[in-house]
């Protein structure tokens, strides 16, 4: 960015600040140059500082700055419409905004690339970023390329989920795992920010949240992991969308090996969970140590049930993958995957939840849980298919909360530390809210009981309740 851009900028909105709406007041804060000027330079060099002195810190306690240290305000963007406006009612009509929003060109060409609004484009940190919103398909597409690159060497990125559903009519882009864009409506100026998570021994998870200054409705945050998340009017979410690796991360690249098999499947899956976690949290590869629980064969009716229909085809092989990971301060993170190698050579894999922080000091006790409707695929039943997979103990047991509205199972011996049952009349829903699974002893005698599924397994650095 120009020093001609981050005066232009810092100006924009101090004027923002002092006489919102007045129509002089960009002019009316020309003498601030010279002290914004040394504030931000020197803000920047206090940023850099901070990052690299708690990059690697564990327990992984949050380190966003404070406002004037992190963030950028928006660029000014001309002939905004005002608050009030009824096109900010819906990012499907929210004018486009960001450094390069007055490059007609540009916006037009990257508009057709992305079928539809553009609502923000920019350079930020090693990349050219847009974000397009396709009211017709109800889909926002994030479109990047190198800096400075013409609209020609950009492509489509990813597309995500509905505009029309976009929680907190807020939209969150991470670049290069350093930079992330803040994008809501122009009424709100101010968001909160938590970046790293502390992880707690007991699985437990807290943040400490930032406040930033919003211009335009909008702010670029310096950030130091891929776990951010960001509190708009007193809702908050992850970062939705991410563009880029941060540097020195660009040799992990984790991937779901699609046709191994026996020791190189449990090794590829070590390696997944290893260089997923890393990625995610910003802690060294080397110092996170992932073994693998559990790294072999499924029942494939159950597969079948928990989302995998080709489970079941001829020929198939069904492998899960339960692993854990152990960070420099004792806490462990679960990972779990589910994978189908067909005949043919095609596979499909399903997350079961990737890095959920567990209790550290029962984690090789606690059993790990698969279930699904009992019906067809994708269609609920009249019951659960249900598999444990059991690391101490010689049976296991399922018990619900309320016995005499949810059955219970029998007790079922561990064969090769897995048991296999079904449930009628309970709906997965209800199974993975009422039940427990009792580990016990050859004397039957219990030795551990445990929810059935992992707290946040879709959002696992969400902050604990």
């Amino acid at each position: 960015m120009s020093i001609e851009s981050e005066l232009r900028e810092a100006l924009a909105a101090r004027a923002d600040e002092l006489f919102p709406g007045h129509e002089d007041a960009y002019a009316r804060v020309t003498g601030a140059v010279r002290t914004s000027q040394r504030r931000r330079r020197a803000a920047a060099a206090a940023a850099v500082a901070t990052v690299a002195a708690v990059a690697v810190a564990v327990p992984l306690t949050a380190h966003v700055s404070g406002p004037d240290r992190t963030t950028t305000p928006a660029t000014r963007t001309s002939s905004l419409p005002a608050p009030a406006d009824p096109r900010w009612a819906s990012m499907s009509t929210w004018p486009v905004r960001g450094g390069l929003a007055n490059d007609a060109g540009l916006v037009k060409a990257v508009g057709e690339l992305g079928t539809g609004r553009v609502v923000f484009i920019d350079d930020v940190a090693s990349k050219r970023v847009a974000i397009v919103v396709d009211a017709a398909q109800n889909q926002i597409a994030v479109i990047d390329g190198e800096a400075g690159a013409p609209a020609a060497r950009l492509g489509v990125t990813t597309r995500g989920e509905a505009a029309p559903t976009v929680e907190g009519n807020v939209l969150t882009l991470t670049v290069d795992g350093s930079r992330t864009v803040i994008l809501t409506s122009p009424d709100v100026r101010s968001a909160e920010v938590s970046d790293r998570p502390e992880i707690h021994v007991d699985g437990t998870v807290s943040r400490q949240w930032q406040t930033v200054r919003l211009a335009n409705g909008m702010a670029q945050v310096t950030v130091g992991s891929n776990v951010l998340r960001v509190r708009v009017s007193g809702s908050d979410q992850s970062a939705m969308f991410g563009v880029g690796q941060a540097p020195g991360t660009e040799d992990l690249m984790p991937t779901v090996c699609g046709d191994c098999r026996g020791e190189a499947f449990q090794s590829a899956m070590v390696s997944f969970a290893r260089d997923s976690i890393s990625l995610q949290l910003g802690v060294p590869r080397e110092e996170i140590q992932t073994d693998a629980v559990y790294a072999g064969p499924v029942d494939p009716a159950v597969a079948e049930a928990a989302g995998l229909p080709e489970a079941n085809r001829a020929g198939a092989e069904t492998l899960l993958f339960v692993g854990h990971s152990t960070l420099p301060g004792g806490q462990v993170l679960q990972t779990g995957q589910l994978t189908v190698h067909g005949k043919d050579g095609t596979g499909q894999s399903m997350g079961l939840g990737d890095g959920v922080p567990i209790d550290a000091r029962t984690a090789f006790d606690r059993p790990f849980v698969l279930a699904g409707n009992d019906g067809p695929a994708g269609k609920s039943g009249n019951g659960v298919r249900v598999q444990v997979f059991a690391h101490t103990g010689t049976s296991v047991q399922l018990v619900s909360t309320s016995p005499t509205i949810w059955p219970g199972s029998a007790v079922l011996p561990l064969r090769a530390a897995t048991a296999r049952v079904d449930l009628s009349g309970v709906t997965l829903p209800d199974f993975t809210k009422h039940y427990e699974v009792v580990v016990r002893d050859a004397t039957g005698g219990e030795l551990g009981r445990y929810p059935v599924e992992l707290p946040n397994t879709g959002d696992p650095f969400a902050e604990t309740p």
